[in-house]
């Protein structure tokens, strides 16, 4: 092979690693799991997520397109990993688990209304007659279908009361598909215990004021963000303050009014 050939041929290769470089850095290319919202109906999270947002971004003149990961977290983490997408939004549980930190560069966190302390809470019905989680142990639990945070918040719980599992000190019954089910079963008399977020009881008890007067906190934890946004640091700086911008900003989009009404109305 000759200098100029491959000169030549070197001279193509740095092109074409520059001009890849600055599509991939350009365009927002957004990985959503699914597990962020377990609430949510999945063909809801398609529509909004994957349809909605990218209508906004052509709205916004920001180049978007979207990914939903529904159980294939290895592939999530590889494809970030590898700049296959550039921003993520999962949980802070798998961020800390499975992502390495200096690959992460600014982002945001997503809660879902304003009157939300992030806090989960341990329901009980008042007519238990007892408000120590002491008293729980071999009590019927329902937990959320697909949520890692309420499963590690009722260990940490159990460990600490009762120094058992929880699979050992209360009984696990099957998981609800929706907050809105495990607070009714609550109420209804169908489970002891269920672990939800505080918006999750704000809500029920806005559509009937009975649940917040029949239920009561035994334990809560204010600060856990349900999800977490983080871009990739390929990202130039320039490009991330522009889509916060437009994220702040969602609400005067069409779509994006919808979009923020499904999370809250299915919350």
């Amino acid at each position: 092979m000759t200098n100029l050939y491959r000169l030549v041929l070197s001279l193509i290769v740095l092109c074409c690693s520059l001009v890849y470089a600055d599509e991939s850095a350009w365009q927002l290319k957004i990985g959503f799991d699914a597990a962020t919202a377990p609430d949510i109906d999945k063909s809801d999270i398609q529509v909004s997520m994957q349809f909605w947002v990218e209508e906004i971004g052509q709205q916004a003149d920001l180049p978007i397109v979207v990914k939903i990961y529904q159980k294939n977290v290895e592939q999530m983490v590889n494809d970030f990993n590898n700049g296959r997408i550039n921003f993520l939004f999962t949980t802070p549980l798998n961020f800390i688990k499975l992502f390495e930190r200096d690959l992460l560069a600014d982002g945001f966190t997503g809660s879902v209304v304003n009157n939300s302390n992030n806090a989960l809470l341990v329901l009980t019905h008042k007519a238990s007659g007892s408000d120590q989680f002491a008293a729980l142990r071999g009590k019927r639990v329902t937990l959320l279908q697909g949520s890692e945070i309420h499963k590690v918040y009722l260990e940490t719980l159990c460990r600490e009361t009762f120094q058992q599992a929880c699979s050992k000190a209360l009984k696990i019954l099957k998981p609800a598909k929706t907050s809105a089910r495990q607070i009714l079963d609550l109420f209804f008399g169908r489970t002891d215990v269920v672990v939800v977020y505080d918006v999750s009881l704000n809500l029920m008890s806005e559509l009937n004021p009975q649940v917040r007067r029949e239920l009561q906190v035994l334990q809560q934890y204010p600060g856990i963000v349900p999800a977490i946004g983080f871009f990739h640091t390929l990202v130039p700086q320039v490009f991330r303050d522009r889509v916060i911008e437009v994220a702040e900003q969602l609400d005067q989009y069409n779509r994006g009014s919808a979009i923020l009404q499904i999370f809250r109305n299915d919350r």
